[in-house]
């Protein structure tokens, strides 16, 4: 596979894992579910998406009489890793954090002393693969033989008994923040980020709760459906609706999300900047903006990459007052 494959392919992996509730309809008659794989969980069954997906068409609509679907998208970024380190590698650096540790010294992080060896070739090999961090919902243990491997971060445990990731800010910046030590970039593709946002928090990548739910669904969406009476019946219309701003929608303005470059010269527009203004002043308009924060930085990341600059590298400076 290209990089484009695998992402795509990684994507893919994380929704078919991820889960499709059936929430019982009042005074309709119960069928019994198990014996497609789905679990009961609290007021109605679950499971992978892949156990709805292998439902032929006719079992699906008749299980709809009894039962509203709903999927759940897995909400986050997923970032790309080109490389690991070799066996040798990470002996190495076993031995480096035992002779600081040992002399009273910090050690360095593991990336951050990889990149001073001046035999970086011979310590990492190439290993692509992906972290994602994110909302995934209730999901099924790995299973032998699946074609992604993955592991949940556990931090709490439940009244029941059962770990659940809990990441509070500042351990979410911490497990982030390390991830984009060491990510990797296509050649001559500037525009082309080492990270893309899925599910409900993305630009175009991957399908959010509301694009699954009317591309899954054949006939008349179920009352309480988060697309209201607002059902596409065009391609064009599905399309249009899949592209909308939601925050835009919601704050009277007009907003599409597309590609970056549409995306930011849309962005712009909508908000009254100059295109041909220098970046720098751009920036000190972008921060006057009264709108969420993390979308002020990462128009702001854009700009400072057509700038040629890394996003800042201090936590504190990515703080905006009054916003």
């Amino acid at each position: 596979m290209n990089y484009w494959e695998l992402r795509e392919d990684a994507i893919d992996y994380l929704y078919s894992i991820s889960q499709v509730y059936l929430y019982r309809i009042k005074d309709k008659r119960s069928m019994p579910l198990k014996q497609y794989g789905f679990t009961w969980h609290k007021k109605g069954y679950t499971g992978p998406r892949e156990l709805w997906s292998n439902l032929d068409d006719a079992k699906r609509e008749e299980i709809r009489q009894s039962y509203k679907i709903i999927n759940s998208a897995p909400s986050g970024v997923l970032i790309f890793h080109p490389f690991r380190l070799t066996k040798d590698g990470m002996r190495q650096y076993s031995q480096y954090v035992d002779l600081e540790t040992n002399a009273g010294r910090k050690p360095l992080k593991k990336w951050d002393w990889i990149r001073e060896q001046k035999n970086i070739e011979d310590l990492i090999f190439y290993s692509p693969h992906f972290h994602f961090v994110g909302f995934m919902s209730w999901i099924e243990k790995q299973k032998k033989g699946d074609p992604w491997i993955y592991k949940v971060i556990e931090e709490k445990t439940t009244d029941k008994g059962r770990k659940v990731s809990q990441l509070d800010g500042p351990s979410l910046y911490r497990v982030i923040n390390y991830l984009l030590t060491h990510t990797g970039t296509l050649k001559d593709r500037p525009n082309v980020h080492s990270y893309v946002y899925t599910g409900n928090v993305c630009n175009s990548n991957g399908p959010t709760e509301t694009s699954i739910e009317f591309e899954d669904y054949e006939g008349d969406i179920t009352q309480g459906s988060t697309l209201g009476d607002k059902i596409p019946q065009t391609s064009m219309e599905k399309k249009a609706l899949k592209n909308k701003c939601r925050w835009c929608e919601k704050h009277g303005k007009k907003g599409k999300l597309w590609y970056i470059g549409q995306n930011t010269t849309a962005f712009f527009d909508a908000h009254s900047i100059p295109e041909d203004l220098d970046n720098s002043e751009k920036i000190i308009m972008v921060k006057k903006l009264d709108m969420p924060s993390y979308i002020i930085l990462h128009i702001i990341e854009i700009i400072r990459m057509r700038m040629g600059k890394p996003p800042p590298i201090d936590y504190k400076e990515y703080i905006i007052d009054g916003v």
